[in-house]
Order: structure tokens, then C-alpha cells, then sequence
């Protein structure tokens, strides 16, 4: 069977930052997009579907005494006294009833100012001294205020497909948590797999420990300083998804007199000497923004413009240039993503990005400048930092004006306005329309400031490329590529022949408002546009319609279509190759430049394809060779071509389901993540071991075929049977293999997944985890074979299969290997 690799017609393969198929761990080149991303919701675009694991506890938290319990009404029902309630005793036996594990009988938090029964609990459970249970859920009442952080207390969890999850539950405005949040780091158990998902943040997330695996999913952040910041870590896999970063701005200055810094140090505001902005990173790796909205942080517009007094009626500071809404330092980032974002009225830059980024699908309305781009200051800063940048809508332009000098809007006296500036190496710009005007209707707003570098190929000066580098023709073919549509209304317009005056009108975020409302043209004004998106409960998933906008007028590809069609994953030759993040790596029904949609037939014509996007295909056909490697998110199909033949490769959370009857060719290897069966599914073969998982399902089926090896190694990884009814089979009429890690062999038995979510108690009630109520069967075929590595082994005995029915038709089992019951068995001497 052919492995993963690419078609040896693809481009890509000349280019020299690409992971070529020999090697493909090589860091160079764009980011390999290795993102801690779950399966995203269909209901709810931002919003991830977390899943329990098996250890998983379930904890309800209501903010006082009105929606929750305290620990005085808990012993009075109970009978008991007040000093009984505590932590242990709700964890135990003793707790019938369910205090606190019922979403009707939530703790209470605080009652008149004063920490009670559910702050305690969860310092309780949630102590990173606390090992006993690794995978809990702090599920948190919407409409309640919290005065805790959060994240002080976080340790490993049972993996990242089952993390610790800090969320919410019931309806109403999201929970507020109100004391800040930081994380310092302990070696020994520094936080691993966390999920905050539903919360409204009031003060600052900070994380400055060698967390992994950390997701922010549907959070407000409104945060006098930093909304979040990571420093000295590494921080590794950070998520920010369907989030939104508002007002994250100082209310007063440090010293309660003055905004600027006293005269002859640096005349930047105290916000811009301190780098504040929506969130700050360094340190920090493989980090995903995606589905975010971001407006007017790190400034007021009810600043004092000369900067020299506060007072109560100033709500905070002026513009600083180095406020920005996302700063990335270029210490210590690589592979950095950011897609469908919207950045309205950003103090500075929309983005700073020293480290490079790979950016599809951004808005940038009425920001100070559009995006700077770096390429990192790695030992060699072109690993994992060259930066892409497609589909980028600039429009409005600077007018956030102060006398102090230093301060934004004032640099060389003017009211500054930028395009792009890309300051890395081999960045590509495509399909960007830069509309720089606020109002069409008021010239003096008009200026032609906008970056060459993003609008003409080369610039005065020429190319500088490094030495590597040093022959794009021939090394980089169409790598290079800087194309960009240019609107100023007084003219000097780019690329822009065949766009209509009137259409070059209506290129701003006011009418953009104008046509979603259905109102007449000129209605909306940029501010009022912005302030409209704010009160928007899908504001973070308007990336997509607000691109379609200004496609529309201007003849770029639109995004979006009607199920059912073909989508077929095509390297983009501007692109890296192997990622499909990116629209322009996919031909819908023939075209380039469109998602797939849930409901498509897609086909990987021969290609590797690295996603951590959710997908659930029809019909799925890898190509000769083709292959998914899957560092999170979902995808699914309900066929295979029987003739396809290709690999899977799962790591992280990734999940991979095979929801039809299939008889394709498939090598899955799997680290992490989960290889999931619903149907009756044969000629899957390959390796799980790490904390991966190979789960049939209720009604799939799995059979190993003749020739074919299926190997598990070691015991953190799950394999075999969960559902609510009927029966999962494994047939074995090849190998099944098992090995050992560091004495623990695996085992094939039924499991709590997770898929099946939180019990219903009815009336809308939630419980903890379902349990598996599923007929577990497995037979050992006639000629099949099972091997056991006993290696490093204490003397005893290990059950390798426990499971409802075991049928043994002829099986060779090695010495020592026998069929007890309904278990297969290991004694080893």
C-alpha cells in the first residue's frame, strides 16, 4: 500500500521551507499547524464539543445562595453539622443526594462576600496536589459573578481529548470571573489538557509555566491591562477560539495623577511602556487564533489628548504605537495561525506578528495600521515563521489623534494609515483589498500610505533575500508573491481596474453594516458598524460574511457553498504545501479557493494533508498514497472508496471516524487522539500507542483482515467498545498485537468515551459522564494470531481482552496466552 507522500507533480516539493515527504519532521517553513483544537460544535461555530473521559468528576458551581446550595442548607437537609460539609465529604459515599454533582444542586460559591461551600470544593479538587482524579470539569451557572482566576490550581489531566474544563451550564449572560488568573510553574505538574469554554474574564489570564495543550473557547475578555499574556514557559499549543477581546484597556494610570511618564523619559503613554494589549505572548508555541473579535483595546476615546492629568471622567489612555490587539514577540513563537478574525479600532496594529504568521481570513476595520510581520528570532528564524497572508480585507484608516508626541496617530504629524507590512522573509500576500477610507464622501480623509512592499512586486530597492534563498526562480517558483488591491479615493488605486466607483464606495465596514441591516446606504457610520458588531451573538463568526462583502465588490473569490459537491485538497503553489487551513488549497467542483462544507465528497488525490479543522465528509478518497495528518479537530466521512489506499496519522485530540461501511486500505498510526468505527469497517491496520484511542462504537464493527497487523503498546491507551445500545465487534482474522510500556500491557474492553456526553436526569437536567451500556464482543478467527510482548513484565497475570462475549474459533495464542471465560489472558512466569 502506498504511504503519504505528495504527488511528484506538486511544487511544493522544489521549496526548501517545505516538510518534504523524506523528512517530514523537518521544522523549516511554515508552521505544520500543530493546534489544540476539539471537534467544533455544528450548532455553534464557536464553541468546541468537549468530551469526558473516564476519570472525569462533574462539578456544579452556582455564584451565592440564591441559585446554589451552601454549606449550612446542605447539613440541614443532611442532618448533620455545618463542619461535616466539606470537601472530602462531598466527594464520598456520604453524598447521596449528589450535592454539587447535579446541575440542580449546583454549590454555592460565596454567600454575603464570604467563600463557601463551592470555593472550597473546588480549591479541593482542583489543587494541582490533588493527583487522584486527573480529568475534572468545573461547570459554572450562567449569570453569576466569581471572584477566582481559575487557573491558579490546574494540573494534568487525563488527556487532550478528555481535558479538565472550566465551563458553564444553564442559560443567560456568561459567568464572570472577576480575580485574576496566573499560573506559575511547577515542573512536576505543570497543567496539561485545559478547556475554558463559555466564561466572561474581568481580569487578567496570565500563564507562565510549561502548560500544553490550553484552549480558550466562546471567552469575553474585558480587562483593565492584558485580556491574556504567556511569558517565560514555553507555553505549547494555545488556542483562542470564537473569542472576544473588548475594552481590554487601563481605567486609571499607575500613579493615579498622569498618563505620560514624567518628563525626559520616554514620551510613549504608561500603557504603551508597558506593552499592553488585547494579549501579549512570548514563549510561546503553536498558537491558534481563530473565529476571534478584538475592539477598541489599549485606548479610550475619551481620552485626555494631552496626556498630562487624569481624572475620574477619563475612562482610560490615549493611542500608543505599542499597544497593539495581538503582540507576539519574536522570542521563542513558532507556528502561529491566525484565521476568521475581526480587529476593529486596535490602538495600533490589528497584529503584530514578530514572529510571522499564517493568516487566512481577516478583517481589519478603522485600525491605526493594518498588520507588521516578522519572521522570528528562533537560532534559525525561518523555522516554522514564514508567513502566509490571504484574504485580508483592510479598510478605514487611522484617526486616533493626540498632541503628545510619540502617540499614534501623530508619527511625522500625520494621521498615519498602513497596508501590511511584512518585515520577515518569503511572506506571501494574496487576494488583500486595502480600502483606505473612512468616509468616500470625505476626501480629507484620503491618504496613499499604504505599505509597496504589499503592492508591488519588487519595491524600490529590490528583493533581499537570504542566502538560501537566493534563487526564487528556482528554489521558491510563485512562493514570492505580493498581490494586493489598493483603493484611495483621491487616486493612485491597484489593481483595481474594472472595480466601479460605486463599488469602491461601499468598500467600508459602515456599509457593510448598512446591507446586513437592510438599511439605506450611508446609514452606518464605521463606529456605529463596529458598535453593531459588538452586540452581535455570532460577532465571531462574521469573518467569512464581511470577506464575501468586499469580494463581492471587488471580484475576489467568495467563500461558501451548497453541499454535496466535490472537494478536492490541492497544495497551494503560493502556499506550503500540506496544510488546509487555507481555501486556496482546496478545488471546489474544479475551482480554487473555497472550504469544504460538512456534506461534501472529498478527495486527497494522492496528497498528505495536515488539518486540525472539523470536517464530516460524504465519501472520502485518499488517492493513491493520500493521507490526513491530524494534530486536533474532526473528520469524518460515511464512505471510502474501496479503491483509495491511504494513512492516517492522529496526534493531539485529533479524531478520525469512519462512519460507513468500508473496505478501504488504511494505515492509521495514532500517538494521540482517537480512531473512531461506526459501521463495519475492515482493512484498517497500523499502531496505537501514547494515550490514543481506537473506539468501535454501538452498531460498528471492526475486522482485522488476513495479512494485517493491528499493534497496541502500552497501557495509557484506550481500545474497544462504548455506546448506549447493542453490540461493537472486534473480528480478529489477522494480528492483534500487544506490548508493554514500562510494565503496563494495553488491554480491549469496554470504556467510557466520552461521545456520549453528560447523563439526562430530565427537566434539563445534567448529571456526571454516561456510562457504556454496550454488548462487547470479539472473535478470534479461524488462522488469526495473537503476540504478546512480555518483556519487562513482573511475574503474574494480565487480562489482554475482558469483554461481554469472547469467541476463540481457532486462534494461535502464544505460550502462556489463554482464552478464561470472556477474557484473553497473559501469565507470565
Amino acid at each position: 500500500m502506498g504511504r503519504l507522500r505528495l504527488l511528484a507533480t506538486s511544487t511544493a516539493l522544489t521549496h526548501p521551507g517545505f516538510q518534504g515527504a523524506a523528512t517530514p519532521d523537518i521544522p523549516l517553513g511554515w508552521g505544520k499547524g500543530e493546534f489544540y483544537t476539539l471537534e467544533v460544535d455544528p450548532t455553534n461555530g464557536a464553541r468546541m464539543i468537549v468530551e469526558p473521559g473516564e476519570t472525569t468528576q462533574v462539578w456544579y458551581f452556582a455564584a451565592d445562595s440564591v441559585d446554589g446550595y451552601t454549606r449550612a442548607e446542605i447539613a440541614a437537609v443532611e442532618g448533620v453539622s455545618a463542619a461535616t460539609i466539606t470537601a472530602s465529604w462531598l466527594n464520598g459515599a456520604s453524598n447521596a443526594a449528589g450535592w454539587g454533582k447535579r446541575s440542580d444542586l449546583p454549590l454555592a460559591w460565596a454567600v454575603a462576600g464570604s467563600s463557601d461551600i463551592g470555593a472550597t470544593l473546588f480549591s479541593n479538587r482542583f489543587s494541582r496536589s490533588n493527583t487522584a482524579v486527573r480529568s475534572l470539569w468545573a461547570l459554572f451557572k450562567r449569570g453569576g459573578s466569581f471572584p477566582t482566576g481559575l487557573i491558579g490550581n490546574m494540573a494534568e489531566s487525563e488527556s487532550p481529548l478528555h481535558p479538565t474544563l472550566l465551563g458553564d451550564f444553564d442559560s443567560g449572560s456568561r459567568p464572570q470571573m472577576t480575580a485574576t488568573g496566573v499560573r506559575t510553574g511547577n515542573s512536576a505538574i505543570d497543567p496539561r489538557n485545559v478547556v475554558l469554554q463559555g466564561l466572561d474574564f474581568c481580569a487578567q489570564q496570565t500563564w507562565t509555566t510549561d502548560a500544553q495543550f490550553i484552549t480558550y473557547a466562546d471567552c469575553n475578555f474585558t480587562v483593565p491591562g492584558y485580556g491574556l499574556s504567556t511569558d517565560i514557559g514555553p507555553v505549547k499549543h494555545l488556542t483562542l477560539f470564537g473569542c472576544s477581546f473588548i475594552d481590554c484597556v487601563k481605567t486609571f494610570p499607575d500613579n493615579g495623577v498622569i498618563w505620560a511618564p514624567p518628563t525626559g523619559n520616554s514620551p510613549d503613554y504608561q500603557a504603551g511602556a508597558d506593552r499592553h494589549s488585547a494579549h501579549f505572548l512570548s514563549d510561546t508555541d503553536h498558537v491558534l487564533r481563530w473565529r476571534n473579535f478584538y475592539d477598541r483595546n489599549s485606548w479610550s476615546p475619551t481620552y485626555n489628548t494631552d496626556g498630562t492629568t487624569w481624572n475620574s471622567g477619563e475612562f482610560g489612555p490615549a493611542p500608543s504605537y505599542l499597544n497593539h490587539d495581538e503582540y507576539d514577540g519574536s522570542s521563542g513563537l513558532q507556528d502561529v495561525a491566525n484565521l476568521e478574525c475581526i480587529n476593529t479600532r486596535a490602538c495600533f496594529d490589528p497584529g503584530q506578528w514578530r514572529c510571522g504568521t499564517f493568516a487566512n481570513l481577516l478583517i481589519r476595520a478603522d485600525n491605526n495600521m493594518a498588520d507588521l510581520i516578522g519572521n522570528g528570532g528562533q537560532p534559525e528564524p525561518d523555522h516554522g515563521n514564514i508567513s502566509y497572508f490571504n484574504r485580508v480585507a483592510v479598510m478605514g484608516r487611522a484617526r486616533k489623534v493626540t498632541s503628545i508626541a510619540g502617540a499614534a496617530g501623530s508619527i511625522d504629524g500625520k494621521n498615519f494609515i498602513s497596508g501590511p507590512s511584512n518585515g520577515g522573509s518569503l511572506a506571501t500576500c494574496k487576494n488583500v483589498v486595502a480600502a483606505n477610507l473612512i468616509d468616500p464622501n470625505n476626501l480629507a480623509h484620503e491618504t496613499n500610505l499604504a505599505d509597496p512592499r504589499w503592492t508591488k512586486t519588487p519595491w524600490a530597492g529590490g528583493v533581499t533575500l537570504d542566502p538560501k534563498y537566493a534563487n526564487p526562480t528556482v528554489e521558491m517558483p510563485n512562493i514570492w508573491k505580493l498581490e494586493s488591491t489598493v483603493i484611495n479615493w483621491g487616486g493612485n488605486d491597484l489593481n483595481a481596474a474594472g472595480i466601479s466607483a460605486a463599488n469602491k464606495n461601499a468598500l467600508t465596514l459602515g456599509r457593510w453594516a448598512d446591507a446586513k441591516q437592510g438599511v439605506a446606504a450611508g446609514t452606518n457610520t464605521t463606529d456605529d458598524a463596529c458598535d453593531y458588531l459588538r452586540t452581535l451573538s455570532d460577532r465571531c463568526l462574521q469573518a467569512i460574511p464581511i470577506w464575501n462583502y468586499v469580494a463581492g465588490l471587488t471580484g475576489k473569490g467568495t467563500i461558501g457553498h451548497t453541499a454535496g459537491v466535490s472537494a478536492t485538497f490541492s497544495p497551494d503553489p503560493d502556499g506550503d504545501g500540506w496544510r488546509t487551513d487555507t481555501p486556496d488549497s482546496w478545488l471546489i467542483n474544479g475551482t480554487r479557493g473555497d472550504y469544504p462544507v460538512d456534506g461534501d465528497d472529498c478527495d486527497l488525490n494522492g496528497n498528505l494533508a495536515y488539518s486540525f479543522m472539523t470536517w464530516r465528509f460524504a465519501d472520502l478518497d485518499f488517492g493513491n498514497g493520500g493521507g490526513f495528518r491530524l494534530y486536533g479537530g474532526y473528520i469524518s466521512c460515511t464512505s471510502m472508496q474501496e479503491t483509495s489506499e491511504g494513512s492516517v496519522e492522529l496526534l493531539g485530540a485529533a479524531q478520525f471516524w469512519i462512519k460507513g461501511a468500508s473496505t478501504a486500505d488504511v494505515v492509521v498510526t495514532a500517538t494521540g487522539g482517537r480512531l473512531g468505527i461506526g459501521a463495519a469497517v475492515s482493512n484498517v491496520r497500523g499502531a496505537f500507542s501514547g494515550k490514543s484511542e481506537l473506539l468501535i462504537d454501538s452498531g460498528g464493527s471492526l475486522t482485522i483482515s488476513t495479512g494485517d497487523t493491528l499493534t497496541l503498546t502500552g497501557g495509557d491507551l484506550k481500545a474497544g467498545f462504548d455506546g448506549q445500545s447493542g453490540t461493537a465487534t472486534l473480528t480478529v482474522n489477522g494480528t492483534l498485537a500487544f506490548a508493554p510500556v514500562s510494565g503496563v500491557l494495553p488491554q480491549v474492553r469496554e470504556f467510557r468515551s466520552g461521545k456520549y456526553g453528560l447523563e439526562d436526569l430530565g427537566a434539563g437536567v445534567t448529571g456526571q459522564p454516561k456510562a457504556t451500556s454496550v454488548t462487547s464482543t470479539v472473535v478470534l478467527a479461524s488462522g488469526s494470531t495473537i503476540t504478546v510482548d512480555t518483556t519487562g513484565l513482573s511475574a503474574g497475570t494480565y487480562d489482554l481482552i475482558d469483554v461481554d462475549s469472547l469467541t476463540d474459533n481457532g486462534a494461535t495464542l502464544p505460550s502462556g496466552v489463554a482464552v478464561v471465560g470472556n477474557r484473553l489472558r497473559v501469565t507470565v512466569p
